[in-house]
C-alpha cells in the first residue's frame, strides 16, 4: 500500500473520522478492484460505525457538489483515487413515502459496459435507476432476455431490476456517463444485521 499515499483535499470532520475514512478506504481498495464495491465497503462500514446514512463516490474523473451534516464531509485521494464520502444532511421535513428506496448512487464515468451482465451485488428482486448522461450516439440499451433494444438518449431515465435481467450497452460514439442509482445486497444485510 506504500504506493497510495492519502492527500486530503476538504475535511470537515475529527481528526479520528478523518483517520478512519482513510483507513477504510484503505483496506476497501485491498479487498476490491472495482469502484463501485470500493464505494459500498466504506459506505457500509461508515453507516455501521457512526450510524446512516453516509454516502460514498469513488473514481479517477468526477465534479460534486453535495449537502451534507455538519462536520461530516471529507474528499481525499488515495493515489490516484479520489475518495467523497458525506453523510446526509439532517432535514426536519417529512420526506415523501415511497416503495422503492436508492440509498447509493454509482458515477460511471468513461466507456459502458459493452459486455452483456447481470449486477450480482444488487438484491434478486431489487430495482435500479439508470440515467445516461453525455454527448452520444447510437449506444442502444440492450436487454436480452427480453429480446429489447432500446434507443436511449442522455437524460432518459431506465428502470430495471439488475440482478435478474442481463443487460449491456451497445457500441456508441462520443462520451457516454452515467448516474446509477442502486441498492447493494450489502447495504440490506448491514441493515439487517446479516
Amino acid at each position: 500500500m506504500s504506493d497510495r499515499n492519502a492527500v486530503i483535499k476538504k475535511a470537515y470532520m475529527s481528526e479520528e473520522m478523518q483517520q478512519d475514512a482513510v483507513n477504510c478506504a484503505t483496506q476497501a481498495m485491498e479487498k476490491y478492484n472495482i469502484e463501485t464495491d470500493i464505494a459500498a465497503f466504506i459506505k457500509q462500514k461508515f453507516d455501521k460505525k457512526y450510524n446512516p446514512i453516509w454516502h460514498c463516490i469513488v473514481g479517477r474523473r468526477f465534479g460534486s457538489y453535495v449537502t451534507y451534516e455538519t462536520k461530516h464531509f471529507i474528499y481525499f485521494y488515495l493515489g490516484k483515487i479520489a475518495i467523497l464520502l458525506f453523510k446526509k444532511a439532517q432535514t426536519n421535513e417529512a420526506l415523501p413515502q415511497c416503495n422503492v428506496s436508492f440509498p447509493m448512487l454509482v458515477i460511471n464515468a468513461g466507456m459502458p459496459s459493452f459486455q452483456r451482465h447481470r449486477d450480482k451485488k444488487d438484491p434478486a428482486l431489487g430495482w435500479c435507476a439508470i440515467v445516461p448522461l453525455g454527448d452520444f450516439t447510437d449506444g442502444d440499451f440492450g436487454l436480452p432476455n427480453l429480446n429489447l433494444r432500446l434507443n436511449v438518449r442522455a437524460r432518459d431515465i431506465l428502470f430495471l431490476r439488475p440482478y435478474a435481467l442481463e443487460h449491456f450497452v451497445y457500441p456508441c460514439k462520443g462520451s457516454w456517463y452515467s448516474l446509477v442509482f442502486v441498492m447493494h445486497q450489502a447495504i440490506i444485510d448491514s441493515a439487517t444485521g446479516n
